[in-house]
């Protein structure tokens, strides 16, 4: 697999939508990154931030109002070419009952590569395949509309699997399931990636989900990207600790303190907070910053996560 390999580009996308009053409003604004083959990308955002946008624009179903995107080098303004772009880039949506069109669960599956015109004993292959993938080979006979939330993703996953994409868009794809059934989808996308090389896209506001699932994030807040980070990034930034707050006048010589004597620590220039690693003498620690007239407002030990990171970034707003 070459992480070095761009297959998507996006270059200061915009797009607004037009309301029933004829005004105009911004969904996405300067948006610019790229995706690499056999990246697992999250895309972190509330309601209403863009993300769903997004993904609609890197499916084609929409084009943007200004910027570019190129798919595998396609550009999703030529309307010549949006069946391949889907074909190499596949969604799947939040409610999986918008996504299932037959009454038997294999007819469903097969829907996809027979528009596009796979042979008929291929898609008999792909067929068994994609269901045997998300481990829904048992269910082929069954009706789709008769099965769980969690087991509907899975045969809407299968129906994209069977018109064999590069690149799955996951959209709020586990936010109607509950948490069996949000697992159950989020060890078949970590599967996708990890034994089938697909490249993953997944946004969701469930960000505790995410935590430890991507080897990139991307923040996304009122339309714009934010913030961009590792997953070795933000382990160092979630990574347990002893939190110190202190008064803004104490800052520089807590500062100082801990340069002078080797801590590890963070600043956040907002919150005044000082991290110390778990594997230092957080008590001795303590004693020698009082010494030096430094009083902390609020001590102890912190566990950090990824919605806490996320928070950070936004400033600690909702939408």
């Amino acid at each position: 697999m070459n992480l070095d390999e761009k297959i998507i580009d996006i270059k200061d996308l915009r797009y607004e939508y037009s309301g029933e009053d004829g005004k105009k409003s911004t969904a996405l604004d300067g948006v610019s990154f790229s995706v690499n083959k056999g990246e697992l990308i999250s895309i972190l955002g509330h309601n209403g931030s863009g993300k769903s946008t997004l993904a609609k624009l890197l499916n084609a179903q929409i084009t943007p109002t200004d910027g570019e995107i190129e798919i595998f080098g396609i550009n999703t303004k030529d309307e010549n070419r949006i069946w391949d772009i889907r074909q190499k880039c596949a969604m799947v949506f939040q409610n999986p009952d918008n996504q299932l069109v037959a009454t038997v669960v294999e007819e469903d599956v097969a829907f996809g590569p027979e528009n596009l015109g796979v042979p008929s004993a291929e898609i008999r292959e792909r067929v068994d395949e994609a269901l045997k993938i998300v481990e829904m080979e048992e269910y082929k006979k069954h009706s789709p509309h008769m099965l769980s939330g969690g087991q509907k993703q899975r045969v809407a996953i299968a129906g994209i699997l069977a018109m064999k994409p590069d690149v799955i868009i996951f959209d709020e794809s586990t936010a109607m399931l509950d948490p069996i059934g949000r697992k159950d989808i989020i060890d078949t996308i970590l599967k996708l990636n990890r034994e089938k090389d697909i490249t993953v896209l997944i946004s969701s506001h469930i960000l505790g989900e995410l935590h430890k699932l991507a080897t990139r994030y991307g923040v996304i807040d009122k339309g714009r990207l934010i913030k961009e980070f590792t997953a070795k990034e933000l382990d160092e930034k979630t990574e347990d600790g002893f939190e110190i707050k202190v008064k803004e006048a104490d800052v520089q010589n807590t500062e100082e303190f801990f340069k002078e004597n080797n801590v590890d620590f963070t600043f956040d220039g907002e919150k005044l907070k000082f991290i110390i690693s778990k594997e230092e003498n957080s008590d001795e620690i303590l004693k020698q910053i009082t010494s030096k007239g430094v009083i902390p407002t609020a001590y102890g030990f912190k566990n950090v996560d990824l919605e806490d990171y996320f928070m950070e970034l936004i400033g600690g707003k909702h939408e």
